[in-house]
């Protein structure tokens, strides 16, 4: 399979009110209390995440098939509580996002999205958003496993997980 992806990210405080309401028959809680939907899988070290969840460009929610037509932004927007460690008002984060193909082929490897930006205000650190755009395909109904990484490069916390994005 020939893919090609693109990838970016963005930090700002807009929270969980601002972004689309939530479908209740893709949406779940965990036992940290985070409502996440689009089964993503979630993993939190010294950070608490609020919501977690996937959304198109004109900011509808990604059903919960995980379902994108070709060339159509895909975001994963994570709104966090607390955690990250603040000093003076500002934060430091990294970013990473690596997309494989169905049959493990590493199509995207983005190691630190936030390298040119060394830090970012406090509040704008509590809405985190990843972008996967599948501009190409060489085969029809595969799909592809986004895995993804923030971390605090002045404190121990962390965020990583992954999801499934299915091309149609």
């Amino acid at each position: 399979m020939a893919a090609a992806l693109l990838t970016g990210c963005q930090s700002d405080s807009k929270d969980a009110k601002s972004a689309p309401a939530a479908e209740v028959h893709s949406t779940y809680t965990n036992g940290q209390g985070t409502l996440i939907s689009n089964g993503i899988a979630l993993e939190t070290k010294d950070v608490n995440v609020r919501r977690a969840f996937l959304y198109f460009d004109n900011s509808t929610l990604v059903p919960a098939d995980n379902k994108a037509s070709l060339g159509r932004q895909v975001k994963l927007r994570l709104v966090i509580e607390d955690g990250w460690n603040e000093r003076e008002g500002k934060v430091a984060l990294g970013a990473s996002e690596k997309i494989e193909t169905d049959k493990g082929q590493v199509v995207l490897h983005e190691k630190d999205l936030f390298a040119t930006t060394p830090v970012i205000d406090a509040e704008a650190a509590k809405g985190i958003t990843l972008n996967a755009t599948v501009s190409k395909t060489g085969r029809e109904n595969g799909y592809f496993t986004v895995f993804f990484r923030v971390w605090d490069k002045q404190g121990d916390g962390e965020i990583k997980g992954s999801y499934k994005l299915f091309v149609e």
